[in-house]
């Protein structure tokens, strides 16, 4: 007897037995301990224990390429338990230099005003709007200056670890 209802059940049960099959282990993803590495960046690799480092030459379908262009060492991804990649603190420098010199920038002018009006010189109200553009001023100084001063300054980040 075929009942539509255990058709439509059996259907369903080969699609997801089907879908349970075509999935992979974490393993089994090639890219993923690589991802964020671009070519030409330094790492460094902890495989068993053992530390390796070197500029990025290619990657291969299951391997990573360290090392000089004429002879670069293969290493295989799926043998990777850490992958650092080298950066620089330029985001956080940013920030820093914004809040400091925006800060800066705000008490700076805002002195400048106390003392004119201090002098018999009333500034007339502009005082607030004066502080916000000394503060606007000193905000988009510090962005720069932060981030020259972060990016001189190297950081290792972890990409990935087993």
């Amino acid at each position: 007897m075929n009942c539509p209802l255990g058709l439509a059940a059996q259907a369903l049960a080969l699609v997801v037995a089907s879908s349970l099959g075509a999935q992979t282990t974490a393993d089994s993803v090639i890219f993923h301990p690589t991802r964020g590495v671009q070519i030409g960046q330094d790492v460094r690799v902890s495989l068993s224990g053992n530390r390796y480092a070197g500029r990025v030459q290619r990657t291969g379908v299951d391997s990573l390429f360290l090392g000089a262009a004429s002879n670069p060492v293969g290493i295989r991804i799926s043998a990777i338990d850490t992958l650092w990649r080298r950066g620089n603190f330029e985001r956080v420098g940013s920030n820093v230099g914004m809040v400091t010199l925006g800060l800066l920038g705000a008490v700076a002018v805002a002195a400048v005003y106390v003392g004119a009006a201090e002098g018999g010189q009333s500034a007339g109200g502009e005082e607030w709007g004066a502080m916000a553009l000394g503060a606007a001023g000193g905000t988009a100084i510090g962005w720069f200056v932060g981030a020259l001063v972060g990016k001189a300054i190297p950081r290792w980040q972890r990409v990935y670890s087993r």
